[in-house]
């Protein structure tokens, strides 16, 4: 028989939470947790439960919105205040096998403004949508798959009311002491202004080269990439990177993250060019990037586009006219993202879909988008464009290629809301 003393001593230890395994048990436990709320109340536990969350890989079908830095808010001065929240865009399908048979799937955007708690916004858009159950939408109900998420940084200005919003990017470093630090980047769309944010009162210009205004930037392969007016690209490392920095990366002011330009070779001209140009990370297979350019063809008034692939190998930008028959792409205000045709039944591949306003224009221009939405519903002003013909049209045109989008399906929204056509121009 077992010594008591000895068995009191293996009972203790079976039952103390605190000396849990970090790499093993722990995110074992976590990774089956499906709410929001209990994720965050389970990183709130201890400094060792919480620490074991960075090593959780997050499932497509994982109903949270989770990454390495907090949701959290911060006062910049006394007149504005910002707030760093998770997005995130999500198919969704019912849960009744026979009543998912019969029914559209939808998209929705889910941010989470606040820790645990989630609300929802038209799929591309940041105009709220009607939500079930008296404001009360439990997305276990649903099957779920994740479609793209990141983050955005909400600036609010006490003395005028306004808001903005800003496309940010986080990572992490780690310092002399093999400390790690969070850090995020956020992008002002208008200016083309990048700032690194190494804390949540330190602020810093992203600067390389003496360039410090850019189109866009994306955080792919742990690197930060941006393209400037007339499509140089430039690449961020984390100090910790596994890269040996040479005499040509600049120091862009920051021990943080170190810059260099990596494609060179021009492929636009700011002078004529009236939109910033969108990235994209091809996340469907090889993380490769790419560049959407816009312009308008001034003697029929036409919507242009122009793709490009990043070619890594030559440094420089190739053309294509295809990104796949089996793909789509999403051009929208805050993300640009590839989605497969399997998960969006009826559409052609090869096709981009773009939203009204997702090409900030340029400073020292200035144009409306109103003659391409001209008749559109305010849910659905969004134009489809054929890359193999340069065809474009808005998604009304296409049969069932709105279904997905607007408006919501009886079984997510009781009271479905209509199509609100809006008034010709003119």
């Amino acid at each position: 028989m077992m010594n008591p003393p000895l068995l009191h001593k293996r009972m203790k230890r079976d039952i103390d939470w605190s000396e849990l395994c970090r790499k093993k048990i722990l995110p074992n436990i976590a990774g089956r947790l499906k709410i929001s709320r209990d994720f965050h109340s389970f990183g709130a536990v201890c400094k060792k439960w919480h620490s074991s969350l960075s090593s959780i890989k997050q499932s497509k079908t994982l109903h949270i919105i989770f990454s390495r830095y907090p949701v959290t808010s911060f006062r910049e001065s006394t007149n504005s205040t910002f707030r760093l929240s998770g997005n995130a865009i999500y198919l969704l399908r019912p849960l009744n096998s026979q009543e998912s048979s019969n029914s559209k799937l939808f998209l929705i955007t889910v941010e989470e403004f606040y820790q645990g708690k989630l609300r929802l916004f038209h799929p591309l858009t940041r105009n709220r949508t009607p939500i079930k159950q008296n404001g009360y939408l439990n997305m276990s109900d649903f099957h779920v798959s994740l479609i793209t998420n990141g983050f955005i940084l909400t600036r609010t200005d006490h003395n005028s009311g306004s808001t903005s919003y800003y496309k940010a990017l986080t990572s992490a470093y780690l310092d002399e002491y093999n400390k790690k630090h969070s850090f995020f980047i956020d992008f002002n769309r208008n200016t083309g202004r990048v700032s690194l944010e190494v804390s949540l009162r330190q602020r810093q210009p992203l600067v390389c080269e003496n360039v410090f205004e850019f189109d866009d930037i994306v955080f792919s392969k742990r690197l930060f990439y941006t393209v400037d007016s007339i499509g140089r690209v430039y690449v961020f490392r984390t100090r910790n990177s596994k890269h040996t920095r040479n005499e040509n990366e600049t120091n862009n002011s920051s021990h943080v993250l170190f810059g260099e330009c990596i494609v060179k070779i021009p492929i636009l001209s700011a002078c004529n060019n009236r939109w910033r140009t969108r990235l994209v990370v091809d996340h469907l297979s090889d993380n490769t990037l790419y560049l959407v350019q816009r312009d308008i063809n001034l003697g029929e008034s036409l919507i242009f586009l122009k793709v490009y692939k990043l070619n890594e190998e030559r440094c420089k930008w190739d053309e294509v006219n295809s990104i796949g028959d089996d793909r789509v792409l999403f051009i929208s205000v805050d993300w640009c993202f590839f989605a497969s045709t399997a998960d969006f039944p009826g559409y052609r591949g090869n096709c981009v879909f773009l939203l009204k306003d997702a090409f900030p224009v340029r400073t020292g221009f200035t144009y409306s988008d109103e003659s391409f939405f001209e008749g559109a519903s305010k849910e659905l002003e969004i134009v489809v464009y054929h890359l193999e013909d340069r065809q474009f049209r808005l998604i009304s045109g296409y049969p069932g290629y709105s279904d997905i989008l607007w408006p919501p399906p009886a079984w997510f929204c009781d009271n479905p809301p209509q199509l609100q056509v809006q008034k010709k121009i003119g």
